[in-house]
């Protein structure tokens, strides 16, 4: 914010410290209470301007209009899409050990989602096949 620049954080975890600039606080009353994960912009000038979206694990991560510089039309940035492909570009879907359960727990609904994506994503084998 010293710098003056425009910063975009994602947070996508689910426990620890908060370290975004936006207060949990005022996240926190952004969505009526408790949220899995959120995106903060701030806005850089004389006076920074924070914004936050909050959103539950089992949504598509927003899209958010970012500014590049004073006076330039901001550009939308799909999250969502970037995230799919990072994720699928670095392959993580085989580095990362589905079948253990996650830190902290999910609550038997958001257990009973991942479970869905989980089947839905793995491919099935036909009888006769190896």
């Amino acid at each position: 914010m010293q710098a003056r620049v425009n910063v975009v954080e994602i947070d996508l975890l689910r426990a620890g410290t908060h370290t975004t600039a936006t207060p949990r606080q005022r996240l926190q009353r952004l969505n009526g209470g408790p949220f899995h994960y959120h995106v903060c912009v701030t806005r850089a000038g004389p006076e920074p301007e924070l914004f936050g979206a909050v959103f539950p694990l089992d949504r598509p991560l927003p899209a958010i209009e970012v500014l590049l510089d004073a006076g330039v039309s901001p550009v939308t940035v799909d999250l969502q899409a970037a995230l799919t492909e990072a994720y699928e570009a670095g392959r993580y879907a085989g580095l990362v050990d589905y079948t253990l359960p996650p830190t902290p727990p999910l609550s038997p609904e958001e257990q009973a989602w991942a479970d869905g994506i989980l089947r839905s994503r793995t491919p099935t084998v036909s009888h006769g096949e190896k």
